[in-house]
């Protein structure tokens, strides 16, 4: 699948995902539309869910130990983009860390929008380690004009 490729969820309900690359840092670097930002700017990519229902959209991403005010989520050009950053805790020197596999760092994800997702009239919530990102649907002719939206997440 083309990065650019649009995502249609009535055509296309699952999102199709390559596990062959997941193993290294490349294989996130590959799954994501990362033509603005530069590789050396992402550290990591959250695993996002998509729902659809009558009603809308739901963009559920697990963030553990992120903390909301390092979240930011904003809709431009016809894409919601999700990004922030998971700090790094601090090493206790008089421990031997035997493993450190957590990832931390920037992050950004980025989705094509449906036609009939609201480009102004959403919200995002964050819960547990969880941000919800809901989209109502509108009419495609009632679809808002391209205006860069952004807002702030609510801790639930």
């Amino acid at each position: 699948m083309s990065v650019h490729a649009r995502w249609n969820c009535v055509k296309e309900p699952a999102v199709r995902w390559d596990h062959s690359a997941s193993s290294s840092r490349g294989g996130f670097l590959q799954r994501l539309d990362l033509s603005h930002v530069s590789a050396t700017d992402v550290d990591w990519a959250p695993l996002v869910d998509i729902l659809a229902d009558k009603k809308g959209y739901l963009f559920r991403a697990d963030l553990p130990e992120v903390n909301p005010g390092d979240v930011s989520v904003q809709i431009q050009s016809n894409m919601l983009y999700i990004s922030g950053e998971r700090k790094f805790q601090r090493v206790d020197h008089n421990k031997k860390h035997l493993r450190l596999e957590r990832p931390h760092g920037y992050f950004v994800r980025r989705f094509s929008l449906p036609d009939d997702a609201s480009r102004t009239n959403f919200r995002a919530t964050f819960k547990k380690g969880v941000l919800e990102v809901r989209l109502p649907k509108v009419r495609p002719h009632e679809v808002e004009k391209n205006h860069p939206q952004q807002i702030t997440v609510k801790v639930a």
